[in-house]
């Protein structure tokens, strides 16, 4: 069972919330998502463990989370994850329950990759080619995981390959007990990059990138962003 999180225009769109008493029971855990209104409209769906985007048409908003899954095992393989982590994660997920948004990190991400979408999007080579816009912005640094592995495709990564160790030590199956959602106060995720006295970290990083959306000291704030440099990566 899985819940989905949604903004009020995605409920509004797609079903009432249950306000479910009970956690997610896949391995990425609960999902957040939000409405583009481009045309035709996009859903975007973002993982809470690892801030992983995935952009899919709305329309018919009936069948939306009916296809979620299928959409989601798309991107999973794209990203390289092994069928033998992805089929359950679907079966799971094939149970649904709609609630409100409940981390306002996890919703500051969502938003600036909706602007980040916005953006790239004249630069697909096929139009509204969801699957690339997907894989591209899960390689977007995002501040919420500067701590852990910097951007949403390499903590998807880390996340798979902790819960392996943790499930070959104790012969049980894939499960969410060891992982937390981003902004969550425990953060088991060990980050493979130790710093050292002179090597680069997040915020200087000396490539000519725009920081958006940094986080203020006020829990869920976010600042504002300025122009984008022509780099390979923007940051959230």
């Amino acid at each position: 069972m899985v819940i989905i999180r949604g903004t009020r225009k995605f409920l509004d769109r797609v079903g009432s919330p249950s306000d479910p008493d009970t956690a997610s029971t896949t391995l990425l855990g609960d999902w957040f998502a939000t409405v583009l209104f481009w045309r035709p409209q996009v859903a975007l769906f973002v993982n809470a463990t690892t801030l992983l985007p995935v952009f899919m048409p709305l329309a018919p908003a009936a069948t939306l989370l009916d296809r979620f899954p299928d959409t989601l095992a798309g991107i999973l393989r794209a990203h390289g994850i092994a069928d033998r982590i992805i089929d359950p994660e679907i079966g799971e997920t094939a149970e649904q329950h709609l609630a409100k948004t409940n981390n306002r990190s996890v919703v500051g991400v969502m938003n600036e990759l909706v602007h980040l979408a916005d953006w790239r999007r004249d630069e697909m080579t096929v139009p509204d080619d969801l699957m690339w816009l997907s894989l591209e912005l899960a390689q977007t640094p995002c501040s919420p995981l500067y701590d852990r592995h910097t951007s949403p495709d390499r903590e998807l990564a880390a996340t798979i390959a902790e819960q392996d160790r943790v499930d070959s030590c104790s012969g049980r199956p894939h499960s969410l007990s060891s992982l937390r959602p981003v902004g969550a106060i425990t953060r088991p995720h060990v980050c493979d990059h130790v710093a050292t006295p002179g090597s680069p970290t997040p915020t200087d990083d000396p490539a000519p990138v725009t920081t958006i959306g940094a986080r203020t000291p006020t829990a869920g704030s976010w600042d504002g962003s300025s122009a984008r440099e022509p780099a390979q990566w923007s940051r959230l």
